[in-house]
């Protein structure tokens, strides 16, 4: 082996345990949307338990990997630079969960803006990061792991077009998003809080991306794997979260429940005792009336009298 074993096989290890804890919040939190959001549209149900999936086939064939690597050819020095399963495993599958979450944040782009200029834009930069994601698996298919390296060229052009996409979905997510305020200040908190939790997603993932590009340029061994291997999973993970938010921001804020719908979420369902709410798909867009508005607070004032 051209590399030391640290090298060629601590990447794989480390990304093997942090894509475990990952996968461990991953079924925490499809549980919650399966609990809280059973009257779902089924194209939303579809969306998060076929990214579940993608993210369990994943874990368990990384799982084949190691055990074979350190059980079934342990003392093998050689069946240590064998890339087995991982040119399916990582590069494809991780492209089809950021296509998946990225082209969710396309509809939602859609239903914000009742235009196709903001999504068409996403899914471009969507599919060129899939077909980077593919180019990459096939061409790492029949290379040893010390050699991965090689394929700094493809990592890049997968992870850049991943970055720029998710930097994209962002400023579009936060300008639409912004024009939507109405002046109320309690529609406008709940907005504000969707913005920031749309950034914050958006900025994690493009963060690791770059991350991946420095780390496949700066170090000869494959020490970019921890990142590769988990990015998947922190997309599923921020999907997850855009929907099971709707729990804490929809909880005590019916006045807000048709702007909660405008972002592109809608639906309903109960988490134990709480009810929560969701406009129908054909009020997406549709504003609470002044005199609601007005009703509703008085309603509250005069409850936190009594």
């Amino acid at each position: 082996m051209a590399a030391g074993f640290t090298d060629v096989e601590g990447p794989g290890f480390l990304s093997f345990c942090f894509n475990l804890i990952l996968m461990g919040i991953l079924i925490v939190q499809t549980y919650v949307y399966y609990v809280a959001f059973r009257k779902d549209h089924w194209a939303m149900k579809t969306t998060v338990y076929f990214t579940f999936v993608i993210e369990l086939v994943q874990t368990v064939m990384m799982m084949v990997d190691r055990f074979q690597v350190f059980v079934v050819d342990f003392a093998d020095v050689a069946a240590l630079d064998l890339h087995l399963r991982m040119w399916f495993s990582v590069p494809i599958l991780t492209g089809i969960s950021s296509t998946v979450t990225q082209g969710f944040f396309a509809y939602r782009l859609y239903v914000l803006s009742k235009s196709w200029i903001s999504p068409i834009i996403v899914i471009i930069g969507t599919l060129c990061q899939f077909a980077a994601a593919l180019t990459n698996g096939i061409i790492s298919r029949n290379l040893a792991m010390h050699e991965m390296p090689s394929t700094k060229n493809f990592v890049t052009w997968w992870c850049v077009s991943t970055a720029v996409t998710d930097v994209l979905i962002a400023i579009l997510m936060t300008y639409h998003l912004l024009r939507m305020k109405t002046g109320i200040q309690q529609t406008d908190r709940l907005l504000t809080r969707i913005i920031t939790l749309t950034i914050e997603t958006g900025t994690l993932t493009a963060i690791l991306a770059i991350i991946i590009v420095v780390l496949s340029f700066a170090v000869q061994a494959p020490w970019f794997f921890i990142f590769t291997d988990v990015i998947g999973k922190v997309y599923a993970n921020n999907l997850l979260v855009m929907f099971n938010r709707r729990v804490d921001m929809s909880v005590g804020n019916k006045a807000t429940v048709h702007h909660m719908s405008s972002s592109g979420l809608h639906g309903s369902g109960t988490l134990g005792e709480q009810s929560i709410k969701f406009a129908s798909a054909d009020q997406t867009l549709s504003q609470p009336s002044a005199s609601s508005v007005g009703e509703m607070y008085h309603k509250e004032k005069q409850a936190s009298v009594v």
